[in-house]
């Protein structure tokens, strides 16, 4: 493919491609490491991270690729054109899989149509999606080895969840956060969150599925709640109560006994107190987050009575929990005692 334009590490140019495709740059002898290729005919792109090994007095890398072109129509489940989708085409070389990717992105017209260009690796897998501001694709779409191919794509309106979030007592929660979290089957979780406003009123577009929701605001108690499976399109009001959260007092020590300054800690609930969607990886299940005072001492006012937790420091904090590393959420009181992370 001659006039293509490389580079190496979105830096250095390596001009365009001749008559018959080559391009060659030099590198400085004996040098080993990873260079990321390039490769950009017009508007697409592919990209390669190649690892080149130390003595080598020659490396010569073959593409064989070609430029593939993608048109059709966005629509949605009753044939409507979804004006301004994002329309995206991702992909891996096959077999081994490694780290040659290929993408082209554009949004629909206002009727709907899309019109991709991207650049195909000999071999490999690559499937076409989109997106609008309220519905989504269920099924990614494999696309074939042509160099024109036209298809439609179709998208299912989300399901709507809509409400307020509360106190026992009936006053709006602002800032409450919530996670939503989807089970599509077979242990295929995905997740979004909303912020109440000041009102304490939320919207959120959801896909079909399973779907958990659960809601934690400073203050208050964690609140999960199974709402069973939403269809497509599906609006669901959803009015959400939030108990007061149980008050801990504590302070924090080293194995000395001296107390422990400006030291953060956080309250984690416990992955089998939770259904199975929340057992996942990240700060979804930290309840609380805690900077202890001058003097030691902390309180935490948001935790939930009839759960588990651990206690547990930040990754890059240079102490980490003795004991206790799990207390009830019902407990009143607790020591913390802390030990330096060894260098």
């Amino acid at each position: 493919m001659a006039g293509v334009e490389t580079r190496i590490d979105d830096v250095r140019s390596l001009g365009s491609t001749d008559a018959q495709g080559r391009v060659s740059c030099k590198i400085k002898q004996g040098w080993s490491g990873t260079v990321s290729i390039l490769i950009k005919p017009g508007d697409t792109f592919l990209r390669q991270s190649v690892r080149i090994p130390a003595g080598l007095s020659r490396c010569d890398l073959v593409y064989r690729v070609s430029v593939c072109r993608v048109t059709g129509r966005v629509l949605d489940s009753e044939c409507h054109p979804v004006k301004r989708a994002v329309v995206r085409i991702e992909g891996l070389a096959s077999p081994r899989k490694q780290s040659l990717v290929s993408a082209a992105q554009g949004i629909a017209n206002d009727v709907g149509e899309y019109d991709l260009t991207y650049l195909r690796h000999e071999g490999g897998e690559y499937s076409l999606g989109a997106v609008g501001d309220d519905c989504h694709i269920e099924r990614l779409i494999p696309l074939p080895a042509l160099e024109e191919f036209r298809t439609d794509v179709m998208l299912v309106r989300n399901a709507v969840l809509a409400g307020a979030v509360t106190s026992r007592d009936g006053q709006p929660i602002a800032g409450a956060v919530g996670l939503c979290v989807y089970d599509r089957g077979s242990g295929d979780y995905s997740a979004c969150r909303f912020t109440t406003d000041n009102k304490g009123v939320f919207g959120i577009g959801c896909k079909a599925g399973q779907l958990f929701v659960t809601v934690a605001a400073k203050g208050y108690a964690r609140r999960t709640i199974d709402l069973g499976k939403l269809e497509a399109s599906q609006r669901t009001p959803l009015a959400i109560v939030l108990d007061a959260g149980q008050r801990l007092e504590g302070s924090v020590i080293d194995e000395r006994g001296q107390r422990v300054a400006s030291v953060t800690l956080r309250f984690a609930l416990e992955a089998s107190d939770l259904p199975h969607a929340f057992q996942l990886p990240g700060d979804e299940l930290v309840d609380e987050e805690i900077l202890t005072t001058d003097t030691g001492t902390f309180t935490a006012v948001s935790l939930s009575g009839q759960m588990q937790y651990s206690i547990v420091t930040p990754v890059e904090s240079e102490w980490s929990v003795v004991s206790p590393t799990r207390m009830e959420g019902n407990t009143r009181a607790v020591t913390v005692v802390l030990r330096k992370k060894k260098d």
